[in-house]
């Protein structure tokens, strides 16, 4: 009964007749053309769009890449100048002889590991000048009068021997034989030795014969070094006192030490020297190191005392100096400055011109595309 009025009711309801099922089927085509037709003007607006703004990618953005950037290989590592300047400084030792320290201290690492043959011949790399000082350096007067007595064999009138011999003779206290071996050295031997002889003669003959090394209030040369003011001991000596030290004295006393740096009494007179001749900052420095190796008379300790304040008060007038001083006039503020890459760009008229274009007609595009969504 029920599937009777089911058929019934269909039968009665009106069916849509041909002329409407026609203008259906033309409207959902017109309506898929006009819609494909959009997505492909939209798809082609796009297109030329990101074409305009990748060629105008393409002409700014040479300002910003660097030369390290256009590397052929990615996965090779770069090596950069700063890199084979290192390389090239670390080699450059290594094209020169080996300094003569160097290899008395390598020669004193063999021998204590027992390999006495190995430091024998690498000491024999060295000249007998270059051995015997570094020997004297370090203390071995006693080693150094070997290899000069064998130096001496071969040029027994070689004035440079003759002198390092009596520094070593010295050094041990042997004042008689190094006179001797400095009367030796030629009178036409090189001016520079002959100095440094005169001196070293004084030096051994005050300590010959009054049994302590000279200093600052007692010297070969009877100069007063200091007064009896203390408060004038960091200003200049007198001229008259100035005037019986050597020609040269300071410059010759640091020639010496170079064979016997370990001498504090020669640090404190190379300090009275310096300050003899107006330098007092270097002369500081030089009681101090005497100071350092055990030398420490109280003539020594008031001087380097008083050059020491006087350099705390000249700073501190210094200081006082500039803070009183009037700042100067402020330049004019500079305007702020542009980036070289874009002040690059700012110079090419023709990309900006393709700049400002592709930027509007991204905006154009993006005001097309908006309003196609809109419809939909």
């Amino acid at each position: 009964m029920s599937s009777l009025v089911i058929n019934l009711a269909a039968q009665m309801m009106p069916r849509p007749t041909r002329p409407h099922i026609v203008a259906e089927i033309l409207c959902r085509k017109v309506r898929t053309r006009m819609i494909r037709r959009n997505q492909h003007e939209s798809l082609r607006t796009l297109l030329i769009g990101r074409l305009l703004l990748t060629s105008f990618m393409g002409l700014v953005s040479s300002p910003f890449v660097s030369a390290e950037d256009k590397s052929t290989d990615p996965s090779t590592p770069s090596w950069d100048v700063g890199e084979i300047n290192q390389f090239l400084a670390d080699t450059e030792s290594a094209l020169r002889p080996l300094p003569a320290d160097k290899i008395m201290l390598l020669a004193q690492e063999l021998e204590s590991r027992g390999l006495s043959r190995a430091a024998r011949d690498l000491r024999g790399q060295l000249k007998p000048a270059e051995l015997a000082g570094e020997l004297l350096r370090i203390g071995q007067p006693a080693a150094a009068l070997e290899v000069i007595a064998t130096w001496k064999q071969a040029s027994p009138r070689d004035a440079l021997a003759l002198f390092m011999e009596a520094i070593a003779l010295s050094s041990q206290g042997s004042f008689d034989l190094a006179i001797r071996s400095l009367d030796q050295i030629d009178p036409a031997a090189s001016t520079d030795v002959r100095s440094q002889a005169t001196l070293l003669r004084d030096l051994t003959n005050y300590r010959q014969i009054h049994g302590k090394p000279p200093s600052a209030d007692a010297n070969p040369w009877n100069a007063t070094f200091l007064a009896d003011d203390l408060s004038t001991w960091a200003g200049p000596i007198p001229e008259t006192e100035r005037a019986k030290l050597p020609a040269d004295l300071s410059r010759n006393l640091a020639k010496l030490l170079r064979y016997e740096p370990l001498q504090g009494w020669l640090w404190g007179l190379l300090g009275e020297a310096l300050h003899a001749d107006g330098k007092s900052q270097p002369a500081r420095v030089c009681l101090s190191r005497a100071s350092s190796l055990g030398y420490t008379p109280r003539w020594l300790i008031d001087h380097r005392r008083a050059l020491e304040q006087a350099e705390k008060e000249k700073s501190a007038s210094l200081d006082i100096a500039l803070s009183q001083r009037k700042p100067p006039d402020a330049a004019p503020a500079e305007p702020p400055s542009v980036p070289a890459g874009w002040k690059t760009l700012f110079d090419r008229p023709r990309e900006m011109i393709v700049l400002a274009t592709g930027v509007l007609f991204a905006f154009v595009v993006m005001g097309l595309q908006l309003r196609q969504w809109i419809r939909r």
